[in-house]
């Protein structure tokens, strides 16, 4: 389970938790020596392909270990309809909840002649898909394990290395795509109207050739959501075909939502002889429907829009962008060094960040290219540059925005005309005051990154507060905030929401069960509480904001600090008995107004 810290919010877990293994569970261990039939770990099937072809419809137990799907560069594991497929055990546990898939790595490797030299070399005789699922059932399930080596290139289908999705539906939980080569979607393809959710998972080093999608190509009417995963350093070359989209590619007449999902360090660039288009959305390019929510994108390339190119109708909001890059090259790109919107039609972009990011020809941050319907309200542009300057048109151009921060709003590049302010109405140059924009070691673009608000800045409780529908900023805290203690919750501008209280977590083992250790950060002469209770849905708690547990499963509330204290710990203890809880700091100012902290979601196991 790879549990990304997520902001200042530990990602949920999605793994369920059940008692014990069903009637129809399958057992598969590469090392078992016994009679083969499935039916205990002591008779595993040693074989995942003879299990998957034996059972069809199942639940399968994978213990640990390598399992390559056969000897064939044509074979691959396919997952039966409704089956459910689970890595991540050592052998001898009892229930789901006992697995630990990253002490215990299940891996499916394409690579069947056991020689390859990291992805680049050694791969023209790996599997071609290494997992499929054709038109499975609702309810089809991969989860926990690692799924790398597969080469789709040279050979039709060129896709789908990793993982093949045609058609159906099914969920994928808590795996690893890793060092999977294609021409597009390396480690996933989705096409033919799948309809496919992903929770959890991390996108790593897959890599495109003349293609697109190196993480998830979607095409064929399909639909996608990807919920608190991660891509780092994925690659997708353009050359006689376009390259796009290093992280997710989504082509005409698809839908992909993407949720409290990090991208960094993923790059579209032409391959060694060059191409007849530029490579664009270095992290995601989108063609069809994307609704973007609470996303980091951190340090990603491309010719244009260096982490998003948009082209078609787009919700992007409480999203963070960090030292992206537009990069010219050959003679073709360099603009939008955050993101491109291209046509623009019914283009929404609401509490953003724009930080540090370049174009080499125009503009760092937001470039829109196009007469369609664009929003842009209560965002930040900061610090974004592009071969002029960091001018009005380096931060945003081709459209206006309301409700926000701009720098040099008025301020034009050479050679560009003066910024109307009209077209900035509810919206200022000043700084926005971030509290460690390029994070402790001094460069913008990575994940220990804080564009979190200082207490003092401008940007504090002046956004317009029917921009943001989600209930969460992109660190995790409540929206609407009364940041200033005036007593009347405002929106902020930018993708963090100010609170006056942060809350960490950390979870330790201990005798009789477990124990909980929380930092409550927060103003001095601020008191501060933590509340704990069982998971729910958001609930209403005035005027203090939002809470995030069930207030008829009452669990406990400490007062941990007071005073001119900043920083206090507090240490809960539970029972081995599992429960989902949720924890959140309260601070209260002399005048008895204040804000909840980030809510941090636990599974315990």
């Amino acid at each position: 389970m790879l549990n990304f810290k997520w902001g200042l919010m530990t990602a949920l877990a999605v793994a369920l938790v059940q008692p014990a293994f069903c009637q129809n569970t399958v057992f598969v261990d590469v090392d078992a020596q016994g009679a083969a039939d499935g039916t205990s770990w002591a008779d595993a099937f040693p074989d995942l392909q003879v299990a998957l072809f034996a059972e069809g419809a199942a639940d399968y137990w994978v213990a640990e270990g390598v399992y390559k799907p056969g000897a064939s560069r044509f074979s691959s594991f396919n997952v039966p309809s409704g089956a459910k497929v689970y890595g991540g055990f050592s052998g001898n546990e009892a229930s789901l909840d006992e697995r630990d898939v990253d002490a215990h790595i299940t891996k499916f490797s394409g690579d069947l002649s056991g020689n390859d030299v990291f992805y680049l070399g050694n791969i023209s005789e790996n599997s071609l898909h290494v997992v499929r699922m054709f038109n499975t059932a609702a309810g089809t399930l991969l989860d926990g394990v690692v799924v790398e080596g597969g080469y789709a290139f040279g050979s039709n289908p060129n896709r789908g290395a990793g993982l093949d999705v045609f058609g159906g539906h099914a969920t994928v939980n808590n795996c690893t795509f890793r060092f999977n080569v294609a021409r597009d979607g390396a480690a996933v393809s989705v096409t033919s109207g799948a309809d496919v959710t992903f929770n959890n998972c991390f996108f790593d080093r897959n890599e495109t050739r003349y293609g697109k999608g190196a993480g998830i190509n979607v095409s064929g009417s399909s639909t996608v959501s990807v919920n608190k995963s991660k891509f780092d350093t994925n690659h997708s070359t353009g050359g006689t075909y376009q390259g796009a989209g290093a992280g997710i590619n989504a082509e005409v007449g698809t839908t992909i939502v993407v949720c409290q999902t990090v991208f960094v360090g993923n790059k579209t660039e032409f391959g060694c002889c060059g191409g007849l288009e530029p490579c664009v959305g270095g992290a995601i390019c989108s063609l069809g429907t994307a609704d973007l929510r609470e996303c980091r994108f951190l340090g990603n390339k491309a010719h244009n829009g260096g982490a998003l190119y948009l082209d078609g109708e787009a919700a992007v909001e409480n999203c963070e962008f960090s030292a992206n890059n537009a990069l010219a090259q050959l003679g073709f790109g360099g603009l939008g060094g955050g993101v491109v919107v291209k046509g623009g039609s019914n283009t929404s972009l609401r509490c953003c960040t724009f930080y540090a990011n370049l174009a080499t020809v125009e503009t760092g941050g937001l470039y829109v290219d196009g007469s369609g319907s664009i929003l842009v309200d209560t965002s930040i542009f900061f610090a974004n540059v592009d071969i002029n300057g960091s001018g009005a048109q380096s931060q945003i151009f081709g459209t206006g925005a309301s409700h926000s921060c701009i720098q040099n709003m008025l301020v034009p590049n050479a050679g560009y005309p003066v910024p109307l302010a009209a077209d900035f109405p509810n919206s200022f140059a000043d700084d926005p005051m971030f509290v460690d924009a390029k994070g402790p070691d001094l460069f913008a673009g990575n994940e220990n990154d804080d564009l979190r608000l200082l207490p003092q800045s401008p940007c504090i409780d002046v956004g317009n507060d029917a921009s943001a529908a989600s209930g969460l900023d992109n660190s995790g805290a409540n929206r609407y905030m009364d940041g200033d203690l005036n007593g009347i919750t405002r929106l902020d501008m930018g993708s963090h929401e100010f609170t006056h209280a942060v809350f960490e977590l950390s979870i330790a083992q201990v005798a009789g069960g477990v124990q909980y250790t929380g930092n409550v950060h927060t103003q001095p002469g601020m008191t501060h509480y933590v509340f704990v209770g069982r998971q729910d849905s958001e609930q209403s708690f005035a005027p203090y904001g939002s809470i995030w547990w069930d207030v008829n499963q009452y669990f406990g509330v400490a007062q941990v600090g007071v005073g001119p204290e900043s920083m206090s710990t507090v240490v809960f203890g539970h029972t081995a008995e599992p429960i989902e809880l949720t924890f959140q700091a309260l601070a209260i100012g002399s005048n008895g107004l204040g804000n909840f902290s980030n809510p941090v979601f636990t599974v315990h196991e």
